[in-house]
């Protein structure tokens, strides 16, 4: 389904999602959600593991140094652990999102695949394999979308 539209319907409590660090040019999800929400995301530069909250329920989280695909100076590893990051400082500063139902980008909240991981398998088997093990461990209710 439409991660925003669902949204938009209350399906969905809120939205996490992981953006760069650049504060212009997003793509992707960000790219749709800013278009929808204008000011859903920070125009400006910021640091891995912060956050920014847009009425307090779409969370764009700073985990990427850049846009696109992994790197050896932006690598998966460190992707995710700045998502995680972002996602446990949410927490701590909006407790009731742990009654919340999140709704979250298929392809690992604005992670971008590691190509060399993914190999040839769909988004739903690499969100399940890399993804899902981890978000897991936080105890909250994520529901993935399609992009």
């Amino acid at each position: 389904g439409n991660l925003i539209k669902a949204y938009k319907d209350c399906e969905v409590d809120c939205i996490m999602h992981q953006i760069h660090c650049q504060g212009v040019g997003y793509g992707g999800f960000a790219g749709k959600l800013q278009k929808e929400f204008p000011k859903s995301l920070p125009l400006h530069k910021s640091y891995q593991g912060q956050f920014y909250a847009y009425e307090g329920l779409i969370f764009s989280i700073s985990g990427q140094k850049y846009p696109g695909n992994c790197t050896k100076e932006d690598p998966y590893d460190a992707r995710l652990h700045y998502l995680i990051t972002g996602i446990e400082n949410i927490i701590r500063l909006y407790p009731e999102v742990l009654s919340y139902k999140i709704g979250i980008p298929l392809i690992g909240s604005g992670l971008g695949a590691d190509l060399g991981m993914k190999g040839d398998i769909t988004d739903l088997e690499y969100f399940k394999k890399y993804m899902a093990p981890e978000l897991d461990k936080l105890d909250l209710n994520f529901i993935a979308y399609y992009l």
